[in-house]
C-alpha cells in the first residue's frame, strides 16, 4: 500500500513531475479511505503518459481499472484514434469507472470490461496484437497475464506492471509493509525474473513506492 503522506523525496518529485490535469486529480481523489492507496499516485500516472507518448502507443490493455484514474491518465496521452480496453472484475468499481469516463467525455477512448482478468483477455485475443499492457490487479495472477502478453503484445510493445516490489516482500519479508502468501511472493519473483531475460526483453524496475516494472518486448 502507498503511504498517505509522501516522503520529502517523493513530495519534491510530485510537486514538479506529477499529473495536474483537474479531471484526473478529481477522479483520483474520489475514494477517501485507505483503499484509495491502492491506486497509482499522480507521479506514476505521469510515467504512464510519458511511455505512451514516447512509444506512439495506440492500443492498450489495462488489467485492474478500480475507479478509472489510471485509465484516464493513459487515455489523455493517447491520440484521438487510440483506445484502451480496461478490465475490472468488481462490478461496482467497473460501473463507477464507466460513469467517470462518461463524465469527462472519454468513453470513446476507453472500453470497460467487467470480468475476471484471464477470461477477459481470452475474449480480446482475436483483436491482438496490442501496443501495450498495464497490469495492476491481483498479484498472484501476474504470471498468467504475462503468458497472455507474450503472445498478444506486439514486438517492441510495452509490458508495464505496478506493485512489482510486492510491498517489500520480493526482497525482504521482515521489513515488508504488508504480508502476502509465499505463493504470491513466488509468483511475483517469477514474473520479474521472466522479464529480466535480456534475450526477450529490455526491462527496468523503477523504485517507485510500490515498484513499477517496464519491459520492451523484443520478440
Amino acid at each position: 500500500m502507498r503511504n498517505k503522506i509522501l516522503s520529502k523525496k517523493l513530495q519534491y518529485i510530485h510537486d514538479l513531475f506529477s499529473i495536474t490535469d483537474a479531471e484526473v486529480v478529481a477522479t483520483h481523489q474520489l475514494i477517501k479511505d485507505d483503499i484509495s492507496l491502492m491506486q497509482l499516485n499522480l507521479i506514476e500516472g505521469q510515467i504512464l503518459q510519458l511511455l505512451i507518448k514516447m512509444n506512439n502507443i495506440k492500443s492498450i490493455i489495462e488489467i485492474g481499472t478500480f475507479v478509472g484514474s489510471s485509465a484516464m491518465c493513459m487515455a489523455k496521452a493517447l491520440s484521438e484514434n487510440g483506445h484502451i480496453y480496461t478490465i475490472e472484475k468488481n462490478t461496482i468499481n467497473a460501473e463507477l469507472a464507466e460513469d467517470n469516463f462518461k463524465k469527462y467525455n472519454l468513453s470513446h477512448k476507453i472500453t470497460v470490461i467487467n470480468d475476471i482478468g484471464t477470461l477477459a483477455l481470452q475474449k480480446l485475443t482475436n483483436m491482438s496484437p496490442f501496443d501495450m499492457i498495464f497490469i495492476d490487479a491481483n498479484k498472484s495472477g501476474y504470471c498468467d497475464y504475462l503468458d497472455w502478453a507474450e503472445s498478444n503484445i506486439k514486438k517492441n510493445g510495452l509490458i508495464v506492471a505496478d506493485n512489482t516490489l510486492l510491498f517489500g516482500n520480493v526482497y525482504s519479508n521482515n521489513n515488508a509493509i504488508k504480508k502476502v502468501s509465499k505463493t504470491t511472493i513466488d509468483k511475483m519473483l517469477s514474473f520479474n525474473e521472466r522479464l529480466s531475460d535480456k534475450d526477450k526483453y529490455l526491462t527496468t524496475l523503477l523504485p517507485t513506492e510500490e515498484g513499477m516494472t517496464i519491459a520492451l518486448k523484443l520478440f
